[in-house]
């Protein structure tokens, strides 16, 4: 196996992103605890501790958790956190920041587990401009105007809370499984209206909670993930990426830039064999010639216990990279 020396310059280096100076490219990803207060898998009052022992290496940026926007797969959007909930991901934050750390909270905006076919009809069942309301002005449909412009808000106050709080930025949540995926996705998304058909349609719910969370926030405290290669995401077209990617850089051309771009490879979950897709295949590859800002890359880095550190050393030959990969961090102690 080729060898690749973890303690090369090139992963040592600062980078900046939006409003922060990580000092090296080992990134802490979201592990998927689902840690909303109330679907912690570790006892809430660790938490603070566990997050000072990964962020205790000067420079560390550390996306925590996959934060649920929405508890229900039914499209109920609850309201954001509470006071109380604020003030505990305040320590988190306050915890990851004495060690001169910076921490982007993502935020999940779950999907349905319906498949392909089901979301399909439920996708395109009411068209916008309906609102989903039947005759006696009761919202009928999740998919409707008002379900979307509630879920853009509630997105807006969730990021909000995260910043007033002491969050550095946040991550839109928009890998496979997610709503935002969903939406984007043809074989889900049949909608005969403002939200369906073209890519630029299929794109527009996204691209309003981006442009939502930049006048809001500011464009350098928002990033966004994608897993455009996964089984689950019906392996979107070059075509669908290169136009999200691309409507990404002319926002940041015209504004301050967004943060990055967090990207898990093809091989991410083992979600395809090794050798249909490679490291330097796909969106990996397609991306930097669109997007002009730091990447975070994600999956193939290794497969437990086996490092790649082929994969890495590909990865690090980029200026604009940084890697992440949950093993580098639970080690520590």
């Amino acid at each position: 196996m080729a060898s690749f020396d973890l303690r090369d310059p090139s992963l040592f280096s600062p980078i900046q992103l939006g409003n922060v100076r990580p000092l090296h490219r080992a990134v802490m990803p979201p592990l998927s605890r689902m840690s909303n207060i109330e679907f912690m898998s570790l006892p809430v009052e660790s938490l603070p501790e566990y997050y000072r022992i990964k962020s205790r290496t000067p420079g560390t940026l550390v996306v925590v958790e996959s934060t649920l926007l929405s508890l229900s797969n039914t499209g109920e959007i609850i309201k954001p956190w509470s006071v109380q909930e604020m003030e505990f991901w305040r320590q988190i934050f306050e915890q990851i920041h004495m060690n001169n750390s910076y921490v982007f909270v993502q935020l999940v905006n779950r999907g349905s587990q319906e498949d392909a076919n089901d979301l399909a009809e439920s996708f395109g069942r009411v068209s916008l401009g309906t609102n989903g309301a039947d005759s006696s002005g009761q919202v009928t449909n999740p998919f409707s105007q008002e379900f979307i412009d509630q879920f853009v808000g509630d997105y807006v106050q969730a990021a909000l809370n995260c910043i007033l709080a002491g969050a550095d930025g946040v991550e839109i949540h928009h890998v496979n499984g997610s709503f935002l995926n969903q939406f984007l996705d043809p074989q889900s998304n049949t909608r005969s209206d403002d939200y369906g058909g073209s890519i630029g349609n299929r794109a527009r719910l996204t691209l309003r909670v981006v442009e939502a969370l930049m006048n809001t926030i500011g464009p350098e405290r928002v990033a966004i993930s994608f897993s455009p290669y996964a089984s689950s995401s019906h392996f979107l077209t070059v075509a669908q990426n290169a136009y999200i990617f691309g409507e990404l850089e002319r926002y940041s051309q015209e504004a301050p830039r967004l943060a990055y771009i967090h990207l898990e490879e093809a091989e991410a979950g083992s979600l395809i064999p090794e050798d249909q897709v490679g490291p330097n295949q796909g969106a990996g590859s397609l991306i930097y010639s669109i997007w002009k800002g730091p990447v975070i890359r994600a999956g193939n880095l290794s497969t437990y216990p086996t490092l790649h550190p082929e994969v890495l050393e590909d990865m690090a030959k980029n200026d604009r990279t940084l890697v992440s990969d949950g093993r580098f961090f639970l080690q520590t102690t």
